[in-house]
């Protein structure tokens, strides 16, 4: 699992931090997900297939690798290579995410007369199995995809001193199960990566650690703040973000 757990508190003024949710690349060895010489033959004219692209699972069944290419469940986009093998004629293919209509933008056009490529980012559906669809017009022509590496939003939270979720990316569960110490789940296993807490107040210090715990990842945060009038806080604002 894919848990943060923290003791926070403080006052001040907000320090910065990246909230953002734009989605960060990562580049891995090419590997072939899609390739229709070795199953389900030439797409037709005017035809539409849907392939899946992230997850753990093997891409046998549309031709492609067979133990998967190590693309997370997590990917919002993949950066490919689709090529037009041995078409019968010239025409053009769309590639687009699997829960929305065909866009009117081409993604490559191709020929009969030698086997056509082209390279672009393609944005996932929203499905369980993150895939996307290919639609081919004019002629039939096998198709082959290859990806070059994946987006996927980073892993932040801010959290509010009374435990609830202010702003986060890729956070699944929330809880405060008692003063100044809060539960966080995000969406993977973060045994690996690297976790920061920042507070949002300035005045006080925060120290992140994982712990591995059961079943569960977490990392235990505390912090401690003294206000102006000396007085010390165990609820406050907190930013947590996990580096993999």
């Amino acid at each position: 699992m894919k848990r943060w757990q923290g003791i926070a508190s403080g006052v001040a003024t907000a320090a910065p931090v990246d909230t953002a949710v734009e989605s960060k690349y990562t580049p891995i060895t090419p590997c072939r997900i899609v390739d229709t010489r070795n199953a389900g033959g030439k797409l037709a004219a005017n035809t539409t297939r849907s392939y899946v692209a992230a997850g753990a699972g093997g891409f046998t069944p549309q031709g492609g690798a067979s133990g998967g290419c190590g693309i997370p469940s997590a990917a919002t986009a993949v950066q490919v290579t689709i090529t037009a093998v041995s078409a019968t004629g010239p025409g053009y293919l769309r590639a687009y995410p699997a829960s929305t209509t065909a866009p009117g933008a081409t993604f490559l056009n191709y020929t009969n007369t030698f086997n056509t490529s082209g390279s672009g980012s393609v944005t996932l559906g929203n499905s369980g199995g993150h895939d996307f669809k290919i639609s081919n017009y004019v002629r039939a022509t096998h198709v082959v995809v290859d990806v070059q590496g994946y987006y996927v939003k980073p892993m932040w939270a801010l959290i509010d001193g009374n435990g609830t979720v202010v702003k986060s990316s890729r956070v699944t569960h929330v809880s405060h199960p008692q003063g100044g110490w809060y539960t966080v789940d995000f969406d993977r296993d973060i045994s690996s990566c690297a976790l920061t807490a920042t507070p949002y107040y300035f005045g006080y210090s925060v120290q992140a650690d994982l712990n591995s715990s059961g079943p569960s990842v977490t990392a235990n945060v505390t912090t401690t703040v003294v206000t102006a009038q000396g007085a010390t806080l165990s609820d406050a604002e907190v930013y947590v973000v996990a580096t993999c």
